[in-house]
């Protein structure tokens, strides 16, 4: 599909469309700050994560290495959830803090080099 500039474009799961130009750029220059996010994988018009890894095949080689992170970051959280007291374990339950959410959790609670 096309913009009517002429311009490609992508769809994201919330069901926004950006220029695809623009959505690899964003994911080329990665974090906004010097912390450790996800958010410039998202919607960049509403913010949306939708659901991660990203899977729209449009950004798949732009999205691979912090797909690659996202991954690593989530396998990392769930360790320290398994050896964390089950009132930690509770947030990212149903109904907890993190409700399903562990590498929210984890980049919150934890500190990654």
């Amino acid at each position: 599909r096309r913009f009517a500039s002429g311009l490609s474009q992508v769809q994201y799961s919330c069901g926004h469309r950006c220029h695809a130009k623009c959505a690899r750029e964003s994911l080329s220059r990665g974090c906004p700050g010097p912390e450790l996010t996800f958010s410039h994988l998202g919607c960049p018009l509403c913010g949306a994560a939708g659901e991660l890894p990203l899977q729209n095949p449009a950004l798949a080689a732009a999205a691979e290495r912090w797909v690659a992170l996202w991954e690593a970051t989530r396998r990392c959280g769930r360790a320290q959830l398994r050896a964390a007291p089950a009132e930690e374990r509770a947030k990212v339950e149903p109904g907890g803090e993190y409700d399903g959410r562990p590498v929210e959790y984890a980049l919150a609670t934890h500190t990654f080099f």
